[in-house]
């Protein structure tokens, strides 16, 4: 019974099978075609927009002289603000020059790299000179080279200027608008905090070092989860101690803690001038620190044996 249905559709299925296979290598041959093509037309693409390149020369009073590179390859195309009055070149023979209207058309004749010449342009109120010299790989060569005045484009940056300000004052206004709404969030983060818990601590940590700077850990909050740890550097010296780092300790081992500190200084976390006072904050996210153990605050000015610390303290 299965050799005959196998047999019943051996003839009529087995062509459809084949039939399809070559329909279906057929169109994986024509789709490796397209793609083959595309590929060459977007190298082709490629090699056109590399071979010639275009460049604005912003011109100040009446003129004054430019290099350009050219190529045989392709004519280079001096596009001038007002019509040309006059195009000369020192080396007619090997520079072919056309005038069109508002643009000068040239073309070496010959392909010899390094051969030069000049070429004076002149409108109603310009003169304008161009060392043109062959260049030794066509992708060096400009295709075409604009001539703009400066005062057209102090206009265009003025222009450009007024059409941005409307687009500026929006992004200083959703800028504030942001500002505020962070602030806000931020703001109901930590009454939301106070509410689930809240213990304001005594710390009353205190060391000095040799050059009379005064480290104070007067107190530290328990908010929510979180851990503050407040603390103040007092200068009693005569020169600025520049502080490099604020850290928190437990039994010796540093906790993953933020830190803000006012004054801040360039390049450091902050700077206190002598006679004056900082203060900072030590931000200890949840779950870093361990119950019952003290901790230590730990100030350094990026000097050898720089260092001074509080420890022994108990914050909550």
């Amino acid at each position: 019974m299965t050799r005959w249905v196998s047999a019943k559709r051996s003839g009529p299925f087995l062509c459809r099978r084949k039939c399809a296979e070559r329909s279906s290598a057929l169109r994986r041959r024509r789709w490796i075609g397209a793609l083959a093509l595309l590929l060459a037309c977007g190298v082709a693409s490629a090699q056109r927009k590399q071979a010639g390149a275009s460049q604005e020369f912003f011109v100040e009073g009446s003129g004054g002289g430019y290099d350009v590179l050219v190529s045989p390859t392709f004519v280079t195309v001096f596009y001038l603000p007002e019509p040309v009055t006059r195009a000369f070149g020192s080396n007619q023979k090997d520079f072919r020059i056309d005038v069109l209207r508002d643009t000068v058309v040239v073309r070496p004749v010959k392909n010899e790299p390094g051969l030069t010449a000049n070429l004076g342009i002149q409108t109603k109120k310009l003169k304008i000179n161009v060392v043109l010299k062959v260049a030794s790989e066509s992708e060096e060569a400009l295709s075409q080279v604009i001539f703009t005045r400066s005062e057209a484009k102090a206009e265009i940056d003025k222009k450009v200027a007024e059409a941005l300000e409307p687009l500026r004052a929006e992004l200083v206004a959703r800028e504030k608008n942001l500002d505020e709404l962070i602030r806000a969030r931020a703001q109901d983060e930590i009454a939301a905090a106070m509410l689930r818990d809240y213990e304001l601590a005594t710390v009353a940590g205190i060391a000095r070092n040799d050059d009379n700077i005064v480290l104070r850990v007067p107190r530290a909050v328990r908010m929510g989860e979180d851990r503050y740890v407040y603390f103040t550097l007092q200068n009693r010296s005569g020169a600025a101690f520049v502080v490099h780092s604020a850290s928190l300790l437990q039994d010796g081992k540093p906790i993953q803690a933020r830190v803000a500190f006012n004054p801040r200084a360039d390049g450091a976390l902050g700077k206190v001038e002598p006679g004056q006072r900082g203060a900072g904050v030590l931000v200890v996210p949840a779950g870093q620190l361990r119950p019952g153990h003290t901790v230590e605050v730990v100030i350094t000015d990026g000097k050898k044996n720089g260092l001074l610390s509080a420890a022994g303290l108990r914050i909550p």
